[in-house]
């Protein structure tokens, strides 16, 4: 097999919502994860109100979006069909998740 050392970086900057500030220096932005909290409607609104902030060239791979809380569906107050509909509109992938049981759904 084939071994090769490469020096990489991975840097996270976490934001509760969007645009980020314009005065702040940072380095170029590869991805975008929306964590929707499938327990607040707030959450969802959030998403949607961040998402007029993104480019639309920029949703070709370079977007997902997660939904946490999958795992508690009785006590949901988004339906997972909701965040289905908004992925599928943006053409980007979706994760469910119960961070609580570390369920991980495709």
């Amino acid at each position: 097999m084939l071994r090769e050392d490469c020096a990489s970086q991975l840097n996270v900057h976490l934001a509760k919502s969007l645009p980020l500030p314009s005065n702040v220096t940072r380095p170029r932005i590869d991805l975008i994860v929306f964590v929707v909290n499938l327990h607040s409607k707030y959450s969802l609104q959030n998403v949607e109100e961040s998402l007029r902030h993104v480019d639309a060239s920029f949703f070709l791979g370079k977007v997902c979006f997660l939904a946490t809380g999958a795992g508690q569906e009785s006590r949901c107050s988004i339906h997972h069909n909701t965040v289905v509909t908004l992925a599928h509109t943006y053409r980007s992938p979706l994760l469910f998740c119960d961070l609580k049981s570390m369920l991980l759904q495709v």
